[in-house]
């Protein structure tokens, strides 16, 4: 069985400032090599970049090590 994860993160506004809201997506595969491959979605609560800065640095910092780690 095979199983494939990704997780992004992304703004609610077309443009990045300081105050947007960040929402972050994960999507899973499941028995991908199988005729019928199942696939879910999680979503994170939304973020104001404002108050939930320091949040959203830890989120971000935590996505691209697990990705270096790869």
């Amino acid at each position: 069985m095979g199983c494939v994860s990704i997780i992004a993160g992304f703004t609610i506004n077309q443009s990045v400032t300081y105050n947007d809201s960040w929402a972050f997506v994960r999507g899973t595969v499941i028995d991908i090599e199988t005729e019928k491959p199942t696939f879910t979605v999680e979503f994170s609560p939304v973020y104001n970049g404002f108050w939930d800065a320091e949040h959203i640095l830890q989120l971000l910092k935590f996505i691209v090590a697990k990705h270096l780690e790869e």
